[in-house]
């Protein structure tokens, strides 16, 4: 293993990690490769439409502020610290509020 172990450069890295173009169009890229996706959506008081396809879940993590998660006329409080898990499959949702929030997928 220690025979075809290298370093990597920060470019090489930088790369790999944006490697993949941003698959769910929202945000800013964190990192992008073949076996995810990570962006973060920062709101300043407005609504963000996103939709967990059939593809993959969508893992959010509110970094900041607090706001809701509106899907099929429902809402979900949403605070600083939070964890939400939208499966796959499950549509069209909406973040709305004044919040951070991380939003991986596969």
């Amino acid at each position: 293993m220690l025979r075809v172990i290298r370093p990597f450069s920060d470019a090489e890295v930088d790369a790999i990690r944006y490697s993949q173009s941003d698959k769910i169009g929202a945000g800013e890229c964190l990192a992008s490769c073949e076996y995810f996706n990570v962006n973060r959506i920062t709101l300043g008081g407005g609504t963000m439409e996103l939709c967990a396809n059939a593809d993959s879940f969508h893992s959010l993590l509110c970094l900041e502020g607090e706001g809701e998660i509106v899907y099929d006329g429902k809402c979900y409080a949403i605070v600083k610290g939070d964890s939400y898990f939208i499966p796959a499959g499950l549509g069209k949702y909406e973040i709305k509020g004044n919040l951070t929030v991380i939003v991986s997928r596969v």
